[in-house]
């Protein structure tokens, strides 16, 4: 039965005018029964089911809410009362909830995606042979590019300290050298006071057949055998060479966090 447009409807009553999801309750509620039958028209959960899976979802919950209202009026003007609302909302809840997975998988499928710097890091990673001297700490599994090295000398001037070094390397990786730096602050003459390193193939003789196992490799070697011949510490790299037992004594000082001609160091004793 036709509404009057120019009519106030009562309270309960879904106005056609106003909803796309109203106007389609009404449709198929015409549908179901005769021109002249009574208001109350009972649908089966299944079909209503069936019919709002179909909605757009861009309808909002509050549109389903005013379209399935149960109203006792009675009257010449249809009204829906419906037999299993709650079995609807779960349908549209499970609607919601599909949508809402395949979001959060395609968000996980393109976070998973592996560069060739991923795939180079991760083959560097596999060959390492660290001994028991060395270890490597990811702070996050999921970033193979930014990881921690330490490195607990057993023998040498440094022996009993234990050093730690970041790793960084950029997407252009194995064609640029990884940026590596030591996050304390060390006696030593290939080392700065900031932990830049001065190590040979972290720099212009770096080539991308060279792998990470070279630089750990390196960085121990430093502590074994400190250069004072290509020196980032200048007066550190000038105590080696001038007093060598001197020097000793100085890094011993100096990794139990003590001073050293007017600098104070982090004590990295294990």
């Amino acid at each position: 039965m036709r509404q009057n447009p120019g009519r106030q409807l009562p309270h309960g009553m879904i106005d056609a005018r106003h909803s796309l999801l109203a106007q389609t309750w009404l449709d198929f509620l015409h549908r179901q029964s005769p021109r002249h039958s009574p208001t109350f028209t009972y649908i089966s959960g299944a079909r209503i089911g069936s019919l709002i899976y179909r909605l757009p979802h861009s309808l909002k919950y509050h549109q389903l809410q005013r379209a399935t209202h149960l109203s006792a009026h009675t009257g010449p003007t249809a009204t829906l009362n419906l037999t299993n609302t709650a079995t609807m909302m779960k349908i549209w809840s499970m609607k919601k909830q599909q949508q809402q997975d395949e979001a959060a998988a395609a968000a996980t499928n393109k976070k998973k995606k592996v560069t060739p710097a991923q795939l180079r890091a991760q083959k560097d990673l596999e060959e390492l042979s660290l001994g028991t001297t060395m270890k490597t700490h990811f702070p996050n599994p999921d970033d193979i590019l930014n990881f921690k090295l330490t490195i607990d000398p057993d023998e040498g001037m440094y022996k009993g300290g234990r050093f730690e070094f970041d790793f960084k390397i950029n997407q252009n990786f194995p064609h640029d050298p990884p940026k590596v730096k030591c996050t304390q602050k060390i006696y030593h003459p290939n080392i700065d006071l900031e932990g830049n390193v001065c190590l040979n193939i972290l720099r212009e003789d770096w080539k991308p057949v060279l792998n990470l196992n070279a630089v750990v490799v390196g960085l121990q070697f430093l502590f074994l055998e400190p250069n004072a011949s290509d020196p980032l510490n200048k007066e550190a790299a000038e105590d080696l060479k001038l007093n060598r037992e001197g020097f000793k004594r100085n890094v011993r000082s100096s990794i139990g966090g003590g001073t050293v001609k007017g600098q104070s160091f982090d004590r990295v004793l294990k």
